[in-house]
């Protein structure tokens, strides 16, 4: 961490855009979707229902 402290000590901050672009919210909703959403149903419908068929 000393190493990478020093070796960034001047660089500028970075800050995110402001306002966000459109195509940010579609991408994040998809992201929550596939990434949590979907593997929650699955991981529900294996155990909480004992589906056998895995």
């Amino acid at each position: 961490m000393i190493v990478v402290g020093w070796a960034w000590r001047n660089s500028k901050p970075f800050s995110v855009p402001q306002p966000l672009p459109g195509w940010f919210k579609i991408w994040f909703v998809t992201v929550q979707v596939l990434g949590v959403i979907v593997p929650l149903v699955v991981i529900v419908w294996g155990v909480w229902w004992r589906d056998t068929r895995l």
